[in-house]
C-alpha cells in the first residue's frame, strides 16, 4: 500500500513539473513573439507602367534581370499586361543595374538598361531583429530603346508597398 502512495506522489509531482514546464515554454514563446521584428515586411521598389499613348497597361511581355548576391538573376519573368510591379532593391551597391527585355506583339525584342542610383539608410528595429535597409532614390538613367523615360515619384523606399516609387514610360526609339 505504501508503494502505491509513493507512486501516486511521484506521478503527481511529475505531472505538476510537466505542467510547469509547459507553462514556462509558452511564456517564453509569447515573450519572444512580442518583439516587433519585420518578419513579413520587405523593402521593395514599386514601379508603375505607362505607354507612349498614356495608357497604364504594357501589352507586351516583360522580363527584368539583374545580378544579385544570392546568385539568382531573374527578378521578373514573362509579365504580360502589366500595370505595375515590384522588385527588390540591393543594399550592397550604390547603383542597381536592371535589364529590361520587352517582347511586343509584332515579335520585336527590345533590350533596355535602367541604372538606379540610391543611398542606403540602415534601419534599426531592435537588437533581436536582423538589420534592414531603407533607400533614397537619387537618380535614374536608361538606354531609351524601349523605355522613353523613368521618373522618381517617391524617393524613399521603405516598408510601405502602397506608394509608387518609379514611373516607367515605354515608347523609346524603337517603339
Amino acid at each position: 500500500m505504501r508503494s502505491g502512495k509513493t507512486y501516486m506522489l511521484k506521478r503527481t509531482g511529475m505531472l505538476t513539473a510537466a505542467f510547469f514546464m509547459v507553462q514556462c515554454s509558452l511564456f517564453i514563446i509569447a515573450s519572444c513573439s512580442s518583439i516587433d521584428c519585420p518578419v513579413q515586411n520587405s523593402v521593395t521598389t514599386q514601379y508603375a507602367v505607362y505607354n507612349a499613348d498614356g495608357s497604364t497597361t504594357l501589352n507586351d511581355t516583360l522580363w527584368v534581370i539583374t545580378k544579385r548576391i544570392d546568385g539568382k538573376d531573374t527578378l521578373l519573368n514573362s509579365l504580360v499586361d502589366a500595370t505595375a510591379f515590384q522588385l527588390p532593391i540591393s543594399y550592397s551597391n550604390p547603383e542597381d543595374t536592371l535589364l529590361f527585355i520587352i517582347h511586343d506583339k509584332d515579335n520585336i525584342w527590345t533590350l533596355d538598361t535602367l541604372l538606379l542610383k540610391k543611398e542606403d539608410i540602415p534601419h534599426f528595429e531592435s537588437v533581436d531583429c536582423s538589420p534592414h535597409f531603407f533607400h533614397r532614390l537619387t537618380a535614374t538613367r536608361c538606354t531609351h530603346y524601349g523605355i522613353d523615360s523613368v521618373t522618381i515619384e517617391n524617393p524613399m523606399v521603405d516598408y510601405d508597398q502602397n506608394k509608387t516609387h518609379l514611373r516607367i514610360y515605354f515608347g523609346g526609339m524603337l517603339r
